[in-house]
């Protein structure tokens, strides 16, 4: 949520429904109740991701 409010990129952490793990870089927009709204890097698109299946957050490393 505080990304959200702070529009702030994050790094998640995501186990998808075949349990395979990934990270990906995500803009979010929008939290509500179960699903995440963000926009993905990694697709370039706009994608909902189950917060149930973000395992973990974290900032964006910058780059050096």
């Amino acid at each position: 949520r505080e990304a959200v409010e702070t529009r702030t990129s994050v790094v998640i952490s995501y186990v998808d429904n075949h349990g395979t793990s990934t990270e990906r870089v995500v803009h979010p927009v929008s939290v509500e109740g179960g699903p995440l709204t963000a926009h993905d890097q990694r697709s370039d698109d706009v994608r909902t991701f189950a917060v149930h299946r973000i395992t973990s957050v974290g900032p964006v490393a910058a780059s050096p």
